[in-house]
């Protein structure tokens, strides 16, 4: 089996801009408040996902249109980068953080049929005990919003989908 370190690193620097992906954003970063150490605290999470998304949806003032279509992504993404300077700004609001990487993570989910996954069993793993999108090469949507504002470009999240959605849909 290939190293799952290594394929994300591939994943996300065949995807957009080359940056060291791994080594700035480890898992210890977002595994701050959300590190899930059992197959029953993830489901339970997976269970809660819609009461958080309608948290999203009632308490954020977003002026965009969150309709888990794949333009919504750039949405999310450009307030993401307007509302939060540094990607510690973004993981000390861990609630926002949380309820974004949910909003995209459905997005993947629901357009590309592809499940949320979480690793348990090997403390090296990219994103051990980090819900991400389960592939053949997975994706923590919670990595790609931290990685979108190191980046500040705008449609790193996008074009992550637009990957998967040519490889894997």
């Amino acid at each position: 089996m290939a190293d799952p370190k290594k394929l994300a690193t591939s994943f996300v620097t065949s995807t957009a801009a080359p940056i060291s992906f791994m080594g700035r954003h480890s898992h210890a970063l977002c595994g701050k408040q959300l590190m899930l150490k059992t197959r029953e605290e993830f489901e339970k999470w997976l269970l809660d996902i819609d009461d958080k998304l309608e948290s999203l949806f009632d308490s954020i003032k977003i002026n965009i249109k969150l309709d888990y279509s794949e333009d919504s992504l750039i949405d999310i993404e450009k307030w993401t980068i307007d509302h939060y300077n540094s990607i510690e700004d973004l993981e000390n609001d861990f609630e926002i953080y949380e309820l974004l990487a949910i909003y995209v993570g459905e997005v993947f989910r629901i357009n590309l049929r592809i499940p949320w996954d979480i690793k348990l069993d090997d403390p090296k793993y990219a994103y051990y005990q980090v819900p991400e999108i389960s592939l053949p090469t997975p994706v923590c949507p919670f990595f790609l919003l931290t990685a979108s504002i190191d980046r500040q470009k705008g449609n790193l999240i996008k074009t992550v989908y637009a990957n998967m959605k040519k490889r894997y849909a």
